[in-house]
């Protein structure tokens, strides 16, 4: 089926780390810990022009996947995962192209520039440690 070929395509978030994890990481750890394709979940968030779109979040226990089943927007990434501080606060007079379809620059788990924060309850990602 049409909706069938969608879920066997959806992306992997943050190349399959698992983002609860990082709620329980001591403060300043650069540590990112892999999640595993066994405890996939599935989450539906609609468009600009209310169209599902899927993604899919990989966990490194069943324990994780079950927190985040329970209220997966809690974990999710603020601003889908995308560098926090160019969402927020880097201007198109600099150069950089935001629109509503291109949010970029895209960060993620890199451990070696320790660019994610747990703040308020809320997990962000930036390209580096330095925002």
């Amino acid at each position: 089926s049409e909706m069938g070929d969608e879920l066997n395509c959806i992306p992997v978030v943050m190349a399959g780390y698992d983002v609860v994890a990082y709620f329980d990481l001591p403060f300043g750890s650069c540590q990112s810990i892999k999640g595993n394709a066994e405890f996939a979940y599935n989450l539906a968030s609609n468009d600009e022009n209310g169209i599902a779109r899927y993604y899919q979040f990989w966990f490194s226990s069943q324990m994780n996947f079950d927190r985040f089943s329970a209220d997966p927007w809690q974990y999710a990434p603020k601003f889908g995962g995308f560098c926090s501080f160019g969402t927020c606060c880097e201007l198109t007079e600099t150069g950089w192209p935001w629109q509503q379809s291109f949010v970029g620059p895209p960060a993620g788990p890199d451990p070696d520039n320790c660019g994610f924060r747990v703040h308020d309850g809320s997990l962000y990602f930036n390209i580096w440690s330095g925002y």
